[in-house]
């Protein structure tokens, strides 16, 4: 294996008579984000591309939570097309998927049945897949499944871009997983799970559980506690500092270069940075360190 390739998937919802076209499937992929790194755990090149529904439908709920919007998916490509331009993409890299739960391989390689597509690249990656949530929660002991926010809330990481957007969500995942493959003492960054467990107000979800009116009421509920939270004027505040940043760097770089896509990257290249720097301060008194203990 010479990369990494970290994958997220969005979707939609299928309901209605769309379902018995789709085999009971509830949601149908209306985009594929996805980025590279190396042995290194360097982010070297990207993915991304919006799909177009061929049974299902955009709702509102789907639309603010992922940003997608109907203009951007009657534009798009549908799977078939959308899977050929990502396997162009991969070319004859040989790497490993990973994935923050394992509800993108199952709607995946159902989707895929399907539709009837076959391609023996994609099958490839199928075999090489790996559950990043899983080995996570293994690493740390524990016994329920984290959500994406939560995993990096628990690793003092702050989120990249905007959540549940494929790309952004790749790139999220991309640095838990370079920051465990990085830093030997990762576990003792980590706040108490037991205390984090207890303290954590927002909810828990999979996409795969997303669409009942059960889920819907929690969050919208959960939203509206999350805005009466004193911390939310801290962070609209750090927010603000992060965009008068970006629109600096656009001034000297041009619009290109603040791109969501090209912003995520030049977030994720910064953050890889500062562990490089902190992998040489390690490495240099770690030695000196473990010779006095002795």
């Amino acid at each position: 294996m010479d990369y990494y390739l970290v994958l997220d998937l969005e979707m939609c919802m299928v309901k209605g008579s769309a379902k018995k076209k789709m085999h009971g499937m509830t949601q149908e992929i209306i985009q594929i984000g996805a980025v590279l790194l190396n042995k290194e755990n360097h982010i070297i090149d990207e993915f991304s591309t919006y799909v177009k529904p061929e049974f299902g439908k955009l709702n509102d709920f789907i639309s603010e939570l992922t940003g997608i919007t109907e203009d951007k998916l009657e534009e798009a490509s549908c799977l078939r097309t959308a899977l050929m331009k990502f396997v162009q993409w991969i070319g004859d890299r040989d790497v490993t998927v990973l994935s923050w739960s394992d509800s993108d391989y199952y709607q995946l390689i159902r989707e895929m049945r399907v539709k009837k597509i076959k391609h023996h690249k994609i099958q490839d990656l199928l075999d090489e897949w790996l559950d990043f949530q899983k080995s996570f929660d293994d690493m740390l002991g524990l016994h329920r499944q984290y959500a994406l926010e939560d995993a990096m809330e628990i690793g003092h990481i702050r989120p990249i871009g905007r959540m549940h957007d494929g790309l952004c969500d790749a790139y999220n995942t991309a640095r838990i997983l370079a920051k465990i493959q990085r830093q030997p003492a990762f576990q003792l960054s980590f706040v108490p799970i037991v205390e984090y467990a207890e303290e954590i107000e927002h909810l828990n979800f999979s996409m795969g559980k997303l669409f009942t009116p059960e889920i819907m009421a929690q969050l919208t509920q959960v939203n509206s506690e999350v805005k009466e939270l004193p911390e939310t004027e801290k962070e609209e505040k750090t927010n603000n500092t992060w965009s008068i940043y970006r629109r600096l760097i656009g001034w000297f770089k041009g619009a290109d270069a603040v791109t969501d896509e090209n912003w995520n990257k030049h977030l994720f290249q910064k953050e890889m940075k500062r562990m490089d720097f902190r992998d040489k301060v390690y490495a240099i008194f770690t030695p000196a360190r473990v010779a006095e203990e002795m």
